[in-house]
């Protein structure tokens, strides 16, 4: 028998294709996992558990499909639209742009049968349920609100052909222009946000004729509501829809749907309307629209209608809605591919060169000469690659796109290879063929801080990629976000999206989950990796629940706090109630009040007094002197608002400390045990499994594979983490000690930094795998596995 101890530093190469189970001589076997479900692999090669995700929102209708897009005004500065059935809603910051309550009300915004309510000049009428203008024609309504400093966001359609419009203006008397200047709104659906103003209860607002045969529709107030405008797309519509930005206004292409654009002059203010274009192809109708979008050198491109989808348009120069084609430089020109099969366009990327992705090839488009920029006199198309493209808009990580493959199965890089002087289309699943088996629905890219490519499959799993092409690093690792779904055991994830956040990108999902019996579709934030050194809240900042939700309490500063019996505290405007169970941290000088749980009596608005827990008097006399610092904080028994996820079992942890799991029931969950903290998250509770490949180490001749093998015991190095089991499979597990001899008690212990060394029960097999899960609301950061085997020699 021979003794070995390999170590597993590294998991960089993630969860492999069990086609590769017993390539041992391939250097990634080494770095290689069996199983890598719910934990990520970070770019230095550990492994992370995946942080929760947490409840941002319902979709609006829960029986359709929905997606989700992007608007980046800015890396400082993004919204995600959920794109709905025949509606666009928006969130940033974690939440939705909410409207709040107001009495503002309009009268006859329907126009179902007349014009009442509404004062007309000129020549306006009601037609078809709309309000039908003419040249000189005016509609006003005077509106009256309690309270006028607070914002009001005005909702409204205008129809008819594109280049039609009307113009909105809003004053303080009729025709006035005072608290909103005249803004030209053409077909389409807007929402403009204003604020009357001190003084200004009283408002009007006045739609004038603009240009075309414009009409009025559904003219109403957004009140205790999601910022909402109205949509021509269908929720069948909205896999199709490819998309691109430039500033304020995000261009939207689908072939059944004339070209929009999306544009935002304020949280609030939004407009959906069918772009007016000059010089736009006559044979550009219904059902044979661009079907993709994308900027090149100042230009604005469309292209792949169903009637022509090898050919692209582009727009002059710095004029976007431009398609004048000419023969000067900076006019407008069209493009087709004339050689070979007739392979549609699927996407274009911007890059030194226009890469262009079709069903059947991968191409580039330029100027004719090095350097020149493409003209209607200097084009130059060429075709680098066979490998055909999926309709899915590909993601662009440095000098390399990556785009999914016609069958949706794969991932490949389009990138310019020096020693074959062209560009490439590598195999980026190759080695992890089976995770997208189901087919690849959506992409998106996070880069910062672990640089992931995320993936919802059709099967509703969420598949992350972590991808560092200078450091050789492609980890595919897998999610199964926590509930069910109609035909899975698993949140089913229909669409993801990465915005950037202030600290890092921002994937956001949404999820469909059975919840009380009912489908729904949740908009959802996947909050960060947890890391001790990264994250200002510490232990607190641990969210390891999915569609969850956080009770956190605010911490008031200490000013004061008197040695006597009772000890006084004051803290200015504290809001904390008679008999609030309150804990302190961080007080300089008066230490025991640091860490045990309080109880407040006799509060005024600036200072209360101390009990204990139980409402015995705490007496200071023997106290330290309170010197400066700290704070307090109020703690909660349970939490409210979790109606999203009623009759759900669900995981709690309160001040990084596990609690039995409760069922939901009216929203609101308490601790057990009459539990308190100032930190409480709660969620779906999810399972998170590593296990290792089998390893090839502790032969005297030959290989290992094939021999029988008893692990004594395994160390494994870690960082931040508490709660994890250890075994040779998933049903032969032990739980890993943490809590130590100086621990309290009465709290969670500290998460654990360094070596655990675990003895293993079990017996002889041929495997030898090593199989780590963590199933509690905590982190946990493997960086390396170190198995003592025996292997026998026979």
């Amino acid at each position: 028998m021979v003794k070995a101890v390999p170590i597993q530093p590294s998991f960089s190469r993630g969860e492999l294709s069990p086609r590769l189970s017993s390539r041992v001589d391939l250097t990634m076997y080494a770095t290689g996992l069996e199983t890598c479900r719910n934990w990520i692999v970070l770019p230095h090669g550990g492994l992370t558990v995946r942080p929760g995700t947490r409840f941002v929102a319902e979709v609006k209708d829960s029986t359709k499909n929905a997606r989700l897009l992007p608007f980046e005004f800015s890396t400082e500065e993004a919204y995600v639209i959920v794109a709905g059935d025949r509606n666009f809603r928006f969130m940033r910051d974690g939440g939705s742009v909410f409207v709040e309550d107001t009495d503002a009300a309009l009268v006859n915004g329907g126009f179902d049968t007349d014009l009442t309510g509404w004062t007309v000049g000129g020549t306006v009428s009601q037609s078809d349920g709309t309000a039908a203008f003419s040249a000189t024609g005016t509609l006003t309504q005077s509106v009256t609100v309690t309270t006028a400093d607070a914002e009001v966001v005005l909702a409204f359609t205008v129809t008819g052909s594109a280049g039609n419009f009307l113009t909105l203006r809003i004053g303080t008397t009729a025709g006035g222009s005072d608290i909103l200047e005249d803004t030209d709104c053409q077909a389409g659906f807007h929402t403009r946000a204003f604020t009357p103003g001190e003084g200004n209860e009283t408002f009007h607002i006045r739609f004038l004729f603009g240009a075309g045969t414009p009409a009025l529709d559904d003219v109403r107030f957004i009140d205790d509501m999601v910022v909402e405008v109205g949509s021509p797309y269908g929720h069948e519509d909205l896999s199709d829809l490819h998309y691109t930005q430039s500033a304020d206004i995000l261009y939207l292409a689908h072939k059944d749907h004339p070209p929009r654009r999306l544009s935002r002059s304020g949280h609030g203010s939004w407009s959906l309307e069918e772009i007016s274009f000059t010089g736009e192809p006559s044979d550009w109708e219904e059902g044979n629209y661009p079907r993709v979008v994308g900027f090149y050198e100042d230009r604005l491109g469309w292209g792949s209608t169903p009637d022509q989808p090898q050919t692209l348009w582009f727009s002059k120069t710095g004029d976007f809605e431009d398609l004048t084609i000419g023969s000067d430089d900076d006019d407008g020109l069209e493009f087709t591919i004339s050689a070979g099969q007739v392979n549609a366009i699927r996407w274009i990327a911007e890059d030194q060169q226009l890469q262009i992705g079709t069903s059947g090839a991968t191409r580039t488009l330029a100027g004719a000469g090095v350097d020149e920029a493409l003209t209607p006199n200097s084009v130059k198309g060429k075709r680098h690659t066979t490998f055909g493209s999926a309709a899915i808009q590909p993601v662009q990580t440095g000098a390399v796109t990556l785009f999914i493959g016609r069958n949706r199965r794969r991932i490949r890089e389009f990138v310019y290879s020096f020693d074959v002087d062209r560009f490439v289309s590598p195999d980026l699943s190759l080695l992890s063929e089976h995770m997208t088996r189901s087919g690849i629905k959506e992409i998106a890219y996070a880069q910062d801080p672990d640089s992931i490519i995320w993936m919802c499959l059709n099967d509703g799993q969420l598949v992350g990629m972590t991808y560092e092409r200078d450091q050789d690093v492609v980890a595919w690792h897998r999610h199964h976000l926590g509930g069910q779904s109609e035909d899975r055991n698993y949140g089913f994830v229909e669409s993801v999206v990465v915005v950037p956040g202030t600290v890092r990108d921002e994937p956001w999902l949404i999820v469909r989950r059975t919840i009380d019996g009912v489908s729904r579709r949740y908009v959802e934030q996947l909050t960060s990796v947890y890391d001790s050194v990264t994250l200002e809240g510490g232990a607190e900042e641990a969210f390891f629940v999915d569609s969850g939700l956080s009770y956190i309490a605010t911490a008031v500063p200490v000013t004061g706090a008197t040695s006597a019996n009772p000890v006084v505290i004051t803290a200015a405007g504290h809001g904390i109630p008679e008999d609030g169970l309150v804990r302190f941290s961080d007080i300089t000088g008066m230490s025991q009040l640091n860490g045990p749980t309080f109880r407040a009596v006799n509060p005024t608005t600036d200072s209360f007094e101390l009990a204990t827990a139980a409402g015995a008097t705490v007496d200071g006399t023997a106290f330290d002197s309170f010197v400066s610092g700290g704070s307090v904080r109020l703690l909660a028994t349970s939490v409210q608002g979790l109606d999203h996820i009623e009759g759900e079992v669900v995981s709690i942890l309160g001040d990084a400390a596990v609690y039995p799991p409760q069922t939901v029931t009216g929203g609101a969950v308490s601790l057990a045990n009459g539990g308190q903290a100032a930190v409480i998250h709660v969620g779906l509770p999810y399972k998170a499994v590593v296990r290792t490949l089998r390893p090839e180490a502790g032969a005297a001749d030959g290989t290992s594979q094939g021999r029988r093998k008893r692990i004594h015991k395994v160390v494994v190095r870690l960082r931040d983490t508490l709660g994890l089991k250890i075994g040779r499979n998933e049903s032969e597990l032990d739980v890993i000690p943490f809590r130590r001899a100086g621990d309290p008690m009465d709290g969670a212990p500290p998460f654990f930094e360094g070596e655990k060394s675990v003895s293993f029960n079990g017996g002889w097999d041929s495997a030898g795998q090593v199989t780590v899960v963590q199933d509690q609301p905590l982190p946990a950061h493997l960086l390396a596995i170190i198995p003592h085997l025996t292997t026998t020699e026979d």
